[in-house]
């Protein structure tokens, strides 16, 4: 498996059949955001290697990082028979203390070119993206979207509706001065409680005849721990080792278990931490774990 340093969950946006509000006559557009989506417990790598496909589209790489000034590019593949219209679309990553994440327009941050392409059938169209962030000091974080362009269609004979399906592909772009390091600092930490998902052992029959695990969420002991970023540059939480210890009402040590990257990936959803910002997580613990006088540490994984 590739590195988990380019794991970054907040491109897992989910294949949405919401619609656009993008109307022309009985003609209807639908936004399908993001299409990459974890399936059971599987983890997608997002590393410049990787590409996304929907339907006839692909678009690669899903994560770039690149210095101030530096040009890098993003592929757009149609391998089907019509022309397809895509254009680029620049938003600045926020994300609060309880990791919500929102969008900011950013497109003056970049010089891109083409910033729109009709795409031949069976044809590749490379976009070149360059920041022109002047006297950067520490990283900013982007979401660089290849998207689709809706088109008129005609209305059906009959007055009937016709679905058009418009998707979006978000690469992760991450700007970073020369030097730039994280520096992840823990704030408090403490026991707490949170939900998790769990399989009750049951299944369920779905659509196609097969059969689905029965899910049910469960409250269980968790340790609730805010840092921060005091670096200049980004870091993903599934790339630090939290280590946590504790003792019981007698004073016997307790030392917590070590949390994975998939188990991190699980607890937290959004894994950006920008430098300055605070964050507040918790992540989960066996069933029954008590403990009290909570101490913590974190450190970057080993290997990445």
């Amino acid at each position: 498996m590739p590195s988990p340093q380019f794991y970054d969950r907040n491109i897992n946006h989910k294949t949405l059949g919401k619609p656009a509000k993008q109307y022309q006559g009985t003609s209807m557009s639908i936004l399908a955001r993001g299409i990459v989506k974890f399936v059971g417990s599987a983890l997608l790598a997002l590393y410049p290697a990787v590409a996304v496909e929907a339907g006839s589209i692909g678009v690669e790489p899903l994560f770039l990082e690149v210095r101030p000034g530096q040009s890098a590019a993003i592929r757009a593949r149609n391998s089907s028979d019509q022309v397809s219209t895509v254009e680029l679309i620049v938003n600045e990553r926020m994300v609060d203390e309880n990791g919500v994440q929102t969008r900011v327009e950013a497109d003056n941050d970049f010089i891109l070119f083409p910033p729109q392409a009709a795409l031949e059938p069976s044809s590749v169209q490379v976009f070149r993206l360059q920041s022109i962030i002047p006297n950067l000091t520490e990283s900013k974080s982007y979401f660089v979207t290849v998207k689709q362009v809706p088109v008129q269609l005609e209305p059906t004979e009959g007055g009937g509706a016709r679905l058009q399906v418009v998707f979006a592909f978000d690469s992760a772009v991450h700007v970073v001065p020369n030097g730039a390091k994280a520096d992840p600092q823990i704030l408090s930490v403490a026991m707490d409680t949170t939900i998790v998902e769990v399989e009750t052992g049951e299944f369920t029959t779905i659509e196609d005849g097969g059969q689905r695990p029965v899910i049910k969420q469960e409250e269980v002991p968790a340790v609730a721990i805010t840092l921060r970023n005091d670096g200049n540059k980004y870091f993903y939480l599934q790339n630090q080792d939290f280590e946590v210890t504790g003792s019981t009402a007698d004073g016997s040590k307790v030392d917590f278990p070590s949390w994975t990257t998939q188990e991190v990936l699980n607890a937290v959803g959004v894994v950006l931490v920008k430098p300055g910002d605070t964050r507040n997580i918790k992540l989960p613990l066996p069933r029954g774990t008590t403990a009290q006088n909570l101490t913590a540490s974190v450190k970057e994984r080993q290997g990445l």
